[in-house]
């Protein structure tokens, strides 16, 4: 008999020994506290649901990651997916019915995961997700670019900004306690606005591409107006960052969101590279999937580049 529960604190050890029997004896949740902390712990919960078998031994797992652990004023909430995986040879659909059981027990909006692998999308549609491919957007950088004109002006001083707003993505506290709070990477951050008007923050990083020897400024996450992405990629310049920026790239569910004249779509004749760490050259897609929980909501999940655990490093140096 398999019973199906919420991890507790005691299980934390047996959820890391699980990964890394079954997933990787690397991988970074194993080694690194910090890591595992920031995504899957929140309110000294382990986010996690597990599948036991008659003598307490874990025999399948599921983490989740919530929006509103990073902001718990946002008006609309997602538990995203992630670390789905159960031991080879059960007789029941374990991985299945732990997804049930998270629909059954978390109050939020949306349940969807980023970086869907093929092989489960039939899953997924059987359980009544929407599935889809993300749009992978590129825009070269000009060297005239330049962060002011007549309408509108792009800083990385909040201060400039008119602070009194209201968020239709996100906010602002979500950007920082998601992905600047602990420094995982190094995120610079871009306040768009249109004279005292605030319009959106926009958070990224630089990629480096080996092979071309030039840099993409990939833009993570927002909050605001997703109107704002437009107007970052066609003025912002990069004077004030160390590297060279050639690219701006980003990820989102409904490409038809973002002005199309500044925006190109990657295709497999013409692309960026997807994936950083590590690098590969090579096209590639990202699926995507959600399902709707709150039927009050009039509107599909935006999924945008960082979203789920997409800006979880694979590996650092020093771990504890």
């Amino acid at each position: 008999m398999i019973n199906y529960i919420h991890a507790e604190h005691r299980d934390l050890n047996e959820i890391k020994k699980f990964i890394k029997d079954y997933w990787s004896p690397d991988h970074i949740l194993v080694k690194d506290n910090e890591v595992f902390d920031h995504f899957f712990v929140y309110k000294n919960t382990i986010q996690f649901f597990l599948a036991k078998d008659s003598g307490g031994n874990i025999v399948g797992i599921l983490g989740y990651i919530t929006d509103s652990q990073f902001d718990i004023n946002l008006t609309q909430d997602t538990a995203w997916l992630s670390m789905w995986m159960s031991r080879p040879g059960l007789k029941e659909p374990v991985g299945i019915r732990l997804i049930k059981l998270l629909e059954d027990s978390l109050d939020v909006d949306y349940v969807a995961s980023l970086g869907v692998g093929a092989q489960v999308i039939p899953i997924y549609q059987r359980m009544g997700y929407d599935i889809g491919p993300m749009h992978h957007l590129m825009k070269p950088v000009s060297e005239n670019s330049i962060d002011i004109n007549k309408n509108y002006l792009i800083t990385d001083n909040l201060k400039e900004v008119q602070q009194n707003v209201t968020f239709d993505y996100k906010s602002n506290l979500f950007l920082e306690q998601k992905y600047t709070r602990k420094k995982f990477y190094n995120y610079s951050t871009f306040y768009v606005h249109e004279e005292s008007s605030f319009i959106t923050s926009i958070i990224g990083r630089v990629l480096h591409m080996p092979d071309s020897k030039k840099n993409i400024f990939r833009i993570v996450d927002f909050s605001g107006d997703i109107n704002g992405i437009s107007i970052f990629a066609k003025y912002a310049s990069f004077k004030k960052l160390s590297k060279t920026i050639h690219y701006i790239d980003v990820l989102l569910s409904e490409a038809s969101l973002v002005d199309n004249t500044v925006f190109e779509v990657c295709s497999s004749n013409k692309y960026l590279p997807l994936y950083f760490e590590p690098f590969i050259s090579d096209y590639k897609e990202k699926n995507f999937c959600f399902k709707q929980l709150n039927q009050n909501i009039n509107k599909n999940l935006l999924i945008i580049t960082g979203d789920c655990d997409q800006e979880r490093p694979n590996k650092r140096y020093n771990a504890t």
